[in-house]
């Protein structure tokens, strides 16, 4: 018998407070939500901090993190704002 889901290849880890993880496992948190806004991903989160994020290409898996770290103790009202903010100040990069 397997544990778990398998291993988790390509992608991107990093890790951010538990608090953190909590709350992107939570019901009615939007900041998954408005990732998916800007770029197709799949994600796992373990309560021990670590997260891993897969999405087109690596650029974006670290956006997506740099997006998840932004929100840190932002109130939910304002995480649109924040994320949008994140991807604008890529964009450079991006084209």
């Amino acid at each position: 018998m397997e544990d778990g889901f398998g291993e988790l290849q390509g992608g991107w880890a990093f890790s951010v407070p538990q608090s953190m993880c909590r709350r992107i496992m939570g019901d009615g948190c939007c900041v998954l939500t408005c990732i998916g806004e800007y770029t197709p991903f799949e994600i796992a989160v373990g309560i021990n901090g670590m997260v891993w994020v897969r999405t087109p290409n690596v650029l974006n898996d670290v956006i997506v993190e740099s997006c998840i770290v932004q929100c840190l103790g932002v109130v939910e009202k304002n995480v649109p704002g924040t994320i949008k903010l994140v991807w604008e100040s890529w964009k450079p990069v991006l084209n």
